[in-house]
């Protein structure tokens, strides 16, 4: 009796194996290259790894997302893409937009002035060979550059005068040189304001000339254009020009100037 029990059991387990094995197999079993089948990661080796929502199933990550942030380190998460670099290379003006070239030759032109009045060379030759045929741009900065400079820097106004009256084709370069000739007097390189004493006639007369610098710069330069036109009238008679025009109008108003030594050169140039 207990023979046949012990054999029957037997059995039984023998066919619940078999029924295991048939199952494991149809599964699939292991895989063909001998390999185990992966174990669940323990929660800590999960960090710098996208966690699966609570449905189950792995989020779609996109490139360059979180995951491939924290494995670059902590800087590549604020980069900004670096810019192209034609776009680096162009010179910004106000609001990010590029400068246009005329404000960049007049930026160029200012500097070289200023490098002149600094040195205090009359006689530099960028004087004569970088500023002709100013354009309209240039022309209105010096004319702004004048106003801001202290009335007691004569040479550097009378500079100033002497390059706009080279370059005279506007009906505002003429109304500037009007405007230079019928300044107030400055009475003292180191205050306008105040009158300066001097006890030498020799002195006083090339104080004089000092002081009244840029208004008689601004004669020379109408005196030249006029000058010129009778000249051409002469070649041709009968013609006459709109700038010989504007000349005798500097002319005309130096005459009434508040300053003796204006107003006398004015009136020996409107006798010739």
């Amino acid at each position: 009796m207990k023979t046949a029990v012990l054999i029957a059991a037997a059995l039984a387990v023998l066919a619940v194996c078999g029924w295991w094995a048939a199952r494991f197999w149809s599964r699939g079993g292991v895989s063909g290259r001998g390999e185990p089948p992966a174990l669940a990661a323990p929660e800590s080796s999960r960090i710098g790894r996208q966690a699966r929502p609570a449905g189950g199933r792995a989020a779609s990550r996109p490139a360059g997302g979180a995951g491939e942030r924290l494995r670059a380190g902590p800087a590549s998460a604020t980069a900004e893409e670096p810019k192209p670099r034609a776009e680096m290379a162009r010179p910004q003006g106000a609001g990010g937009r590029p400068r246009p070239r005329y404000e960049a030759e007049a930026a160029a032109k200012l500097e070289t002035l200023q490098e002149i009045l600094g040195s205090k060379n009359d006689n530099d030759p960028r004087l004569d060979r970088d500023f002709n045929d100013l354009s309209p741009e240039v022309k209105r900065l010096l004319r702004q550059k004048y106003r801001r400079i202290p009335p007691e820097r004569r040479n550097d106004r009378g500079t100033i005068v002497y390059l706009l009256g080279r370059n005279l084709k506007s009906a505002e370069d003429w109304t500037f040189l009007r405007e230079v000739v019928s300044e107030p007097p400055c009475l003292s390189l180191a205050d306008c304001s105040k009158e300066m004493k001097t006890e030498d006639d020799h002195r006083a007369l090339g104080a004089e000339v000092t002081l009244a610098y840029p208004s008689l710069v601004a004669l020379k330069q109408a005196q030249r254009v006029l000058e010129e036109a009778r000249t051409a009238a002469g070649q041709a008679p009968g013609a006459s020009t709109a700038a010989a025009r504007e000349a005798l109008l500097v002319i005309r108003a130096a005459k009434n100037s508040k300053t003796p030594i204006v107003a006398k050169t004015a009136a020996e140039i409107g006798r010739r």
